[in-house]
């Protein structure tokens, strides 16, 4: 049985070889070069969205991302996760509601980071 998947305004997260549609949102630690910082990011398709600046701009809830390492977010358990990812898929869908402040915080990780 094949999962049907969730349409998302990033183009190459609808494409059924894609490592990361809107059905797999997987969370990590990214290193911006030309800021010389670490960042929280999920991947969407051939892109990264930086949590840390999603908490910042309230377009998610206040999870600890700010600290950029993981373990504050992981420590709050599945329920959480469950929920941000939630957050997540509303924010990258396709009829996104808030598409143009997303799109602020997004990297094409084919970029340097």
């Amino acid at each position: 049985m094949s999962l049907e998947l969730t349409k998302s305004f990033v183009y190459t997260a609808n494409n059924r070889e894609c490592e990361f549609p809107l059905n797999n949102l997987p969370f990590g630690v990214c290193f911006e070069k030309d800021k010389q910082k670490c960042f929280s990011a999920t991947a969407i398709g051939d892109q990264v969205l930086n949590l840390t600046y999603a908490e910042e701009l309230d377009l998610i809830p206040k999870l600890g991302f700010k600290n950029v390492l993981l373990n504050s977010f992981m420590s709050k358990g599945s329920i959480a996760r469950k929920e941000l990812r939630k957050v997540l898929q509303d924010l990258l869908s396709d009829n996104s509601k808030k598409r143009s402040k997303v799109e602020t915080i997004m990297k094409d990780d084919r970029q340097d980071t």
